[in-house]
């Protein structure tokens, strides 16, 4: 049992074995298995244990009763040798696989998420999906997305951070460039309210950080979260994986 996906990286073509059967429709499909589920690999529970999967839109796919009690979706997301796979094959815009986090107070200070990720590209992947995010959920909107952008500014196959400087209908962006996108497991960090800042941080590049308007986001009245996995801007296909994975709640 299993599958290839091949990828383009430059001239040279990469590829992981999947363990999981032919291509699938991207729907939420629930399985209960103590192996295959990545809340069997210790290294995962303490950010599962705060975490639903949301898939193909913002619905709950698996609530964290769910996640916790070794469900996983077969074909979406998954553990494959110790690894938390998340796949969408042939999506469209705007589909999600995604962890969310549990919500926590916009005033909690020094907040982290930690990762070691990689990603694939070209081919019938998506030129644009985002991998992480900083999310407000008091007024519905992203605070920081690390997107995946396949051509910006000159640049090719790239991690931006992207914070959203204003609420309201007509947003506006800050741009950060984070690195190449990582093909091997690279450690990609976030921190939210490190001194009134947001920062992002893909393995040993310069770290960013975001301060505009901040204070918009770190009110008493609102809540935020993290979320990481697939989110598509652009039709396309989208692999993530994650050697590790921890947030704070």
């Amino acid at each position: 049992m299993g599958k290839m996906k091949w990828c383009v990286l430059g001239l040279a073509a990469a590829s992981w074995a999947q363990a999981t059967p032919a291509i699938a429709a991207f729907a939420c499909d629930q399985v209960q298995d103590l192996s295959s589920a990545p809340y069997a690999e210790a290294k995962f529970k303490s950010a599962l244990d705060h975490a639903k999967l949301q898939l193909p839109t913002s619905s709950t796919c698996l609530t964290n009763s769910k996640v916790t009690n070794y469900y996983y979706d077969p074909d979406n997301w998954y553990l494959d040798n110790t690894n938390m796979q998340f796949e969408i094959d042939n999506g469209a815009g705007s589909q999600r696989n995604e962890l969310r986090g549990d919500s926590f107070a916009g005033t909690r200070t020094d907040m982290t998420f930690r990762s070691r990720m990689k990603v694939q590209y070209g081919g019938s992947f998506s030129d644009r999906f985002t991998v992480a995010q900083i999310y407000g959920e008091t007024g519905g909107q992203p605070i920081l997305r690390v997107e995946f952008l396949a051509s910006r500014s000159g640049l090719s196959n790239r991690f931006w951070g992207i914070y959203r400087t204003n609420s309201g209908p007509l947003p506006s962006y800050e741009y950060k460039d984070l690195g190449p996108a990582p093909t091997a497991f690279t450690e990609l960090n976030l921190v939210y309210n490190e001194s009134g800042t947001v920062t992002a941080q893909l393995g040993s590049n310069p770290k960013q950080t975001w301060s505009t308007n901040f204070s918009f986001y770190a009110q008493s009245s609102k809540t935020t979260y993290f979320k990481t996995g697939c989110y598509l801007q652009d039709p396309g296909d989208c692999y993530v994986r994650l050697s590790t994975l921890t947030f704070d709640t």
